[in-house]
């Protein structure tokens, strides 16, 4: 690995706020906060869980519409907050800039307030 690439890990994996890749609607790289947020492993998110698994009933349009414009160039990104459900049910606040690179795909950071 390149010093740029260990100095940019080393920050995502430390971060305070849940940080992600989404590529094809599934989770490919989730840092160890987003786990926490929502109380999965990365094992349990990363190729398997979709964003609407994430993402409470009532908000997934939103969501969804959100993403799909992203995706398609509309807007590049957003800062909007939804209800999640965590991996035990709970439903909590999360709330974060949503960006996309082209080159990635959607992503983002998100915190949790529960």
């Amino acid at each position: 690995m390149h010093d740029t690439e260990i100095h940019f890990r080393t920050l995502v994996e430390q971060s305070l706020v849940g940080i992600y890749l989404i590529q094809d609607n599934y989770f490919r790289y989730v840092n160890p906060q987003f786990c926490e947020i929502f109380g999965y492993r990365e094992n349990e998110i990363l190729g398997k869980l979709t964003v609407e698994d994430l993402v409470a009933e009532s908000d997934r349009k939103l969501v969804t519409d959100n993403l799909s414009r992203r995706q398609e160039g509309k807007i590049k990104e957003a800062h909007y907050s939804f209800n999640g459900v965590r991996k035990d049910g709970a439903i909590i606040n999360v709330e974060g800039p949503w960006h996309t690179d082209h080159r990635y795909g959607p992503a983002g950071s998100a915190g949790g307030i529960t």
